[in-house]
Order: structure tokens, then sequence, then C-alpha cells
């Protein structure tokens, strides 16, 4: 499973969600938004650019 994944059946398990339900785009639509925002964010940190790369593309990378 990808980390979206896993972390929406950590928070929902107990309601029976399933994918083909709006509540999971729903919630990837904030995971995805968030990890854009987070990218965003890195890209201002006083770090030496190719660490800033670096923190960005793993975020980037959660994205689904």
């Amino acid at each position: 499973m990808t980390p979206a994944r896993l972390e929406f059946e950590r928070l929902f398990r107990d309601m029976g969600l399933a994918t083909s339900d709006a509540a999971w785009l729903v919630f990837l639509n904030g995971w995805n938004g968030a990890a854009d925002r987070a990218v965003t964010l890195i890209s201002e940190f006083p770090f030496e650019p190719d660490t800033r790369a670096s923190f960005a593309l793993h975020i980037g990378g959660i994205k689904e």
C-alpha cells in the first residue's frame, strides 16, 4: 500500500470505507495538497540548494 492509503486505513479503518468511496478521494486530495504545500515551504528554507532539492524531492515522492 502507498503511504497515503496506509494513513487513510489507519485513521478510518473502523468505518469500513472502500477505495471507491468519495472519502478516499477527498482524503487523497488533501494528502497531495499538503505534500505540495510542504514542498513550497521547504523551497524557502535557508538550506543549501542541494539540500532543499533533496527534501523537496523526498516529500514530493509521497504524492499519489
